[in-house]
């Protein structure tokens, strides 16, 4: 048992020492300060949605629907989550060294599922329970509803975590005997992940049935979430069984599954010819250019966290009632500015230059001893940056000026924000990956996800991208006012960070060290 809980810490700890960025400089003060502030934005962004929620709903006597959405929510993050915390094949893996040491197979499965469950819990705990306080104190508190809901939290971050479990199993079993193997993996779970947003998202406006005043109807459409609903707003027998019996189920398989496949040796198949061979009808640009755009579709965990951004900026069309356009269509003006912040927001979820130097890893020197300039190595993974992101915002721009009749001054107000905020925040995030690199991990997940780099650029996107809300919601500013001023943060933006990556970024690329 000492030495299950030895390993739970060790997993944490190492988890919690990347937000401390390269060989620990930062202290452990700053990390935490650092975790705290993304947990209060979360906290306070779901309790203000939620208590908005809960003051609509009580004036149409139906005072328990915002626990039936954040049901919704929490499913919705068990998802992304069990897609998003994918292992896969890693350049070095530490199994062989935990199967040499005298600690039983079973107590080390155990230890990195329970590491991995903490994680899943947490998430979900934020998302999920702020709704079930506000319930307590604006209609009335029940200890019944407070149990059920925190066993509905921890069962729900089991499935999860079976999951993701069963996601690699077959992924691993299917595709690493293949040359194209992590290509083929890339698409399986893009495909799967696209098939969740489109289950979890179609039909999801409840406004309709709301002014019908028909929500059964509106419940039974969603029979999981209804079920779970259930669950914890009136549990009985059947389901609280039914809901424990089916987890524990998938317990046991993902504990069999991840047991069976621990320390097994899944290698993908790779060509011999990996080289950058330069020649005179190559150009090094579209040679670079090409290396990252492979790179960013061979590398799973790389394309997976970072593509949910351009995924639903190209659904935005297709799910007008979840962001509320039905309301707008009396002013194509405010609507558009609307959607222009949506997507920038949604660009801010894309760091895909905020990891592109981290992932070079041990192999940085390579890049750097090629006789290529610093500049056109920045300029390739810029171009990556811009080209999955701004493909799908050329699309959905233009859909939905079809779609909602815009003239040009409305598509205008539509396109440029989010196609200067993307241009800035693909530079803007090369530059911090320059500033915070990690050249040092076992698996890519750590760059991807877990560097302070990625960190850094994901939270000064959104809070450049709260901006128009804190200024609508805190002055009396025309919305117009409102937009240009924005435009005019990502313009100079722009121009800083382009200035900043051309002088300072070059010198801190030559200091890159492994």
């Amino acid at each position: 048992m000492n030495n299950f809980f030895t390993l739970v810490k060790y997993n944490i700890i190492m988890s919690f020492n990347n937000l401390k960025g390269k060989n620990g400089r930062r202290s452990n003060l700053t990390a935490i300060l650092f975790l705290l502030l993304i947990i209060g934005i979360v906290v306070y962004a779901y309790s203000y949605q939620t208590i908005s929620s809960f003051d609509l709903f009580i004036e149409y006597n139906h005072s328990e629907f915002p626990i039936f959405n954040s049901v919704s929510n929490a499913l919705l993050i068990a998802c992304c989550l069990s897609l998003l915390r994918m292992s896969l094949i890693t350049k070095t893996n530490d199994s062989d060294f935990l199967l040499s040491l005298p600690i039983n197979k079973c107590t080390i499965v155990a230890s990195k599922m329970l590491t991995n469950l903490l994680y899943d819990l947490s998430f979900i705990f934020l998302i999920f329970m702020p709704c079930i306080i506000v319930y307590f104190v604006k209609i009335q508190f029940s200890i019944l509803i407070l149990f059920t809901s925190i066993l509905f939290v921890i069962l729900l971050s089991i499935i999860a975590n079976c999951i993701t479990i069963f996601l690699n199993f077959i992924s691993n079993a299917l595709f690493s005997k293949f040359k194209m193997g992590k290509i083929l993996t890339s698409i399986f779970y893009l495909l799967v992940f696209c098939f969740v947003m489109i289950f979890i998202f179609t039909n999801t406006s409840y406004i309709d049935y709301l002014l019908n005043n028909d929500l059964q109807s509106y419940y039974n459409n969603r029979p999981i979430t209804k079920f779970l609903f259930s669950f914890i707003i009136s549990p009985t027998y059947l389901n609280s069984l039914t809901f424990i019996f089916v987890t524990v189920l998938l317990f046991i398989a993902a504990w069999f599954l991840f047991s069976f496949s621990f320390g097994k040796n899944y290698t993908y198949i790779k060509s011999s010819n990996n080289k950058l061979i330069f020649n005179y009808n190559s150009s090094p640009i579209i040679l670079l250019y090409k290396k990252e755009l492979l790179n960013y579709f061979n590398t799973p965990m790389y394309l997976i966290n970072t593509i949910i951004g351009p995924i639903m900026i190209l659904l935005i069309p297709f799910l007008g009632d979840l962001f509320g356009l039905n309301s707008l269509k009396n002013s194509l003006d405010m609507m558009a500015g609307t959607l222009a912040v949506i997507i920038s927001l949604l660009l801010a979820l894309t760091t895909i230059s905020a990891s592109s130097i981290s992932l070079e890893g041990k192999n940085i020197w390579i890049l750097k001893s090629t006789p290529i300039s610093e500049k056109t190595i920045f300029f390739s993974k810029i171009s990556t940056h811009l080209t999955i992101t701004t493909i799908p915002l050329i699309f959905s721009t233009i859909i939905l000026t079809f779609l909602y009749s815009f003239n040009f001054f409305q598509f205008m107000l539509l396109f440029s924000l989010p196609f200067v905020f993307n241009i800035f925040f693909a530079i803007f995030g090369l530059f911090i990956n320059l500033c915070l690199p990690m050249l040092n991990f076992d698996n890519e997940i750590k760059p991807v996800k877990q560097s302070m780099s990625v960190f850094v650029t994901l939270m000064s996107g959104m809070l450049i991208c709260f901006i128009p809300f804190i200024l609508l919601q805190f002055t009396n500013l025309a919305p117009l006012i409102i937009y240009l001023i924005s435009f005019s943060i990502s313009v100079l933006g722009l121009i800083i960070s382009i200035i900043l990556l051309l002088t300072k970024g070059v010198i801190l690329f030559k200091k890159l060290n492994y």
